[in-house]
């Protein structure tokens, strides 16, 4: 009589063990298909919340570069007022920090810069293609010019730059490349600009430097053990918070 107590509490045992484990199973089952589909929630709200707080980063450059164009275009901006457009591109850079430079370029090799300096002071470069002059003036943040210097035969020419020939019939991202005029790598936000009889007469763009871009990201990371990137239409990785070229023997386009 005993061992058949001894074994129906075994078998009860057994059976409750049992019976616990597979509530354990469902619950634990149950609870991590909750907790994926709270996780992959979570990641969809801060992937959004990246997306947005890219745009809003660079908007400025795509929308300046549109901005710019459209003045060209409506006569507000002329390219043969070349200190008009100096004080533009350099309002235009002052205005936005994550702003590295803004120029203008057109068909004839006529080309205007302001650039944002390490010491964040401002250069602005005015090209003649005809004399091959270029005169490079500085500027400190009040506006006050701080030196002045002329350079001759100079061989840059705007038409030959990759954001100046993508831009011919839209605006125009450029891959990340090296900028000529001061070898970082970067991005180029650029818009066509055309005549009164719709010919294409050239091309308004706005620099980001990679470093900046890269600082953005890193500043930004929701996450600790999560990394963003910014891929282009090809799903190809452009831009990380720590971005390495894969090919460090870049040449300026």
């Amino acid at each position: 009589m005993q061992k058949i107590t001894n074994l129906i509490i075994t078998y009860s045992i057994v059976i409750v063990l049992f019976l616990i484990s597979v509530f354990s199973a469902f619950f634990y089952i149950h609870y991590n298909k909750k907790i994926e589909t709270l996780s992959i929630e979570k990641l969809k709200f801060i992937n959004q919340i990246m997306i947005e707080k890219v745009s809003n980063y660079l908007m400025p450059a795509i929308k300046m570069s549109e901005t710019s164009a459209y003045l060209f275009e409506n006569y507000v901006l002329y390219y043969t007022l070349p200190l008009q457009l100096e004080f533009y591109t350099l309002s235009l850079v002052k205005s936005f920090p994550q702003l590295s430079a803004s120029y203008f370029g057109d068909n004839n090799g006529n080309f205007i810069m302001t650039k944002r300096l390490i010491d964040q002071t401002f250069e602005t470069t005015i090209l003649d293609p005809i004399t091959k002059k270029t005169q490079i003036k500085n500027y400190n943040l009040f506006n006050k010019k701080i030196s002045f210097r002329t350079q001759s035969n100079v061989l840059f020419d705007p038409r030959l730059r990759p954001w100046f020939s993508g831009a011919k019939e839209r605006q125009y991202w450029t891959d990340v490349y090296k900028f000529y005029s001061d070898k970082n790598l970067g991005v180029t936000a650029s818009y066509p600009i055309f005549n009164q009889e719709e010919n294409f007469h050239g091309v308004f763009g706005i620099d980001i430097k990679l470093e900046k871009i890269e600082k953005f990201l890193s500043e930004n990371q929701f996450l600790k053990k999560a990394n963003v990137f910014i891929i282009d239409q090809n799903h190809k990785i452009i831009i990380s918070p720590k971005t390495t070229p894969l090919n460090n023997n870049l040449t300026p386009d």
